[in-house]
Order: C-alpha cells, then sequence, then structure tokens
C-alpha cells in the first residue's frame, strides 16, 4: 500500500463519519424535542 491508497482511505472513512454526524444532526431538528435537548447540552 502506498500512501496515496492510505489517504483515500482516510478521507473515505471520514466524508462517512461526516454523512452520519449530518444525517444524525437532521434527524434530531426534524424531532419536537430537538430544542429541549439542545438546552440541555448547552447547559451541561
Amino acid at each position: 500500500m502506498d500512501s496515496v491508497e492510505v489517504l483515500q482511505m482516510v478521507l473515505r472513512v471520514s466524508t462517512s463519519k461526516v454523512y452520519l454526524l449530518v444525517y444524525s444532526l437532521l434527524a434530531d431538528l426534524s424531532r419536537p424535542d430537538f430544542k429541549i435537548r439542545h438546552q440541555i447540552l448547552i447547559h451541561r
């Protein structure tokens, strides 16, 4: 494996993690209890 392959693997993993994060954030935003949990997170 050369460095280019490793870099591509890392990029692929990081982008999939970003997609998961955005997806979970959007799912949270569509929930009615999002604002309550958001306030709890802020005050923590």
